[in-house]
């Protein structure tokens, strides 16, 4: 028995050992891949971070990839100049044509894992970007989040401006957009709505604009969400101004940020009055009667008092009730701006009603609607509910540029 117990614990030290031999192994190989990693692949990496893409001459692409600049050592730092991005561009017959060229001018492999963004011009926008954006979505290295968006004129210009805060221009988008919550858009959520029934693409135009309004010419030029365009499938078919495209985000429930300022009347004292929103939600609520639908959008909206030039006092409520129906009067204005552009001028369901009909009565929607619903959208009743709640006024309920005298009673 006492020799049986000596051999069992033998067996078991020898597997011991084995296992202990086995992870030794594994760690050296991993530390040996991980110093391969770093000192040999990154070198040969050129990580590219904004891509343009353009009409070219005789209807070819033209695409524009940028890059921060290597500084000649290990990994990829930026170099502490004013030019501190790489720009080159070639055209080709189609985006892999054009790929395959700028990559035989480089030293480096060209690297897409970190894409942040997509620049499309106009003209190619208004040819249609499919073709365009299902490179990307079939390439392996391409994130499915990264951002889109369009311009007015060539979209390779943009990266030829330099920027006033940031590193280089992309990331002076990349942190612009961070901060306009509401109006970013995906690669994965154009091409969702590209190919999904009952609702058309919608994105942000971006372009350069003066720092300084009253001197253009000379001010320095900034990056700036300006308008959006809209499209019918995959062709741009025009743009909504920016308070339109302001309504869209409150009906797509898209707004998480912004100041709302309304004029008081001159029966109530005069004067401005500007609120902070907090919170916005808003749902749509589709309703069928017969062969028409309707469509309800219910919009609620919180709000602070940050600025008032007026005479009310808002210690009362009669001063709290005007100014919320007065900020949801503004709201609902917005709103149906967006709804009067989509019907009346392009006929194009850029809030996804259909696809809220589709989902609320799918039935009907395929025996009745889906057909003839890009021809028939401006048939569409919307109505817009808008509702606002006062959450704070501030330290002084009264304005301090007014006297005492001058208060509404």
């Amino acid at each position: 028995m006492k020799k049986r117990i000596i051999e069992i614990f033998e067996v078991q030290g020898d597997s011991r050992m084995r296992t202990k031999r086995s992870l030794a192994i594994l760690l050296i190989f991993t530390l040996l891949l991980t110093g391969c990693w770093d000192n040999r692949e990154l070198n040969y990496l050129l990580v590219v971070s904004g891509i343009a893409v353009d009409k070219g001459i005789l209807g070819n692409i033209r695409l524009t990839l940028t890059a921060p600049v290597p500084n000649g050592g290990t990994g990829m730092e930026i170099r502490n100049t004013s030019d501190r991005s790489l720009v080159v561009s070639e055209e080709g017959e189609d985006i892999t044509d054009a790929y395959r060229k700028i990559s035989m001018k480089l030293s480096r492999q060209i690297f897409l894992g970190q894409l942040q963004i997509i620049l499309i011009g106009e003209e190619l926008a208004r040819d249609g970007v499919a073709k365009v954006l299902d490179f990307f979505s079939r390439h392996y290295e391409a994130p499915d989040k990264v951002f889109i968006l369009f311009s007015k004129g060539k979209a390779a210009d943009l990266f030829s401006a330099k920027s006033q805060l940031e590193m280089n221009i992309v990331d002076e988008i990349k942190k612009m957009k961070e901060l306009t919550m509401g109006r970013k858009m995906q690669l994965k959520d154009f091409l969702y709505m590209m190919t999904e029934e009952g609702v058309q693409p919608i994105a942000p135009i971006i372009e350069t604009v003066a720092a300084e309004r009253g001197n253009p010419d000379s001010a320095p030029r900034m990056m700036s969400i300006t308008s959006a365009a809209i499209f019918k499938k995959d062709k741009l078919i025009g743009f909504l101004n920016s308070r339109e495209y302001r309504g869209v985000l409150w009906i797509q429930n898209r707004i998480r940020t912004g100041a709302i300022t309304v004029a008081i009347p001159e029966e109530k004292g005069g004067g401005k009055v500007s609120g902070q929103i907090i919170r916005a939600k808003s749902k749509v609520v589709p309703k069928i009667k017969g062969n028409n639908v309707e469509i309800q959008v219910n919009i609620n909206t919180l709000t602070d008092i940050t600025d008032s030039s007026s005479k009310l006092d808002f210690g009362k409520p009669e001063a709290i009730d005007l100014i919320s129906e007065l900020f949801a009067k503004e709201v609902k204005a917005y709103a149906e701006a967006s709804v009067t552009a989509a019907k009346k001028d392009f006929n194009d369901d850029i809030f996804g009603f259909g696809a809220a009909v589709h989902g609320n009565y799918p039935k009907q929607w395929h025996k009745q609607f889906k057909k003839n619903w890009d021809e028939n959208f401006y048939k569409v009743s919307v109505k817009i509910n808008s509702n606002v709640k006062i959450y704070e006024v501030g330290f002084d309920t009264k304005s301090v540029t007014k006297g005492e005298e001058e208060f509404s009673k």
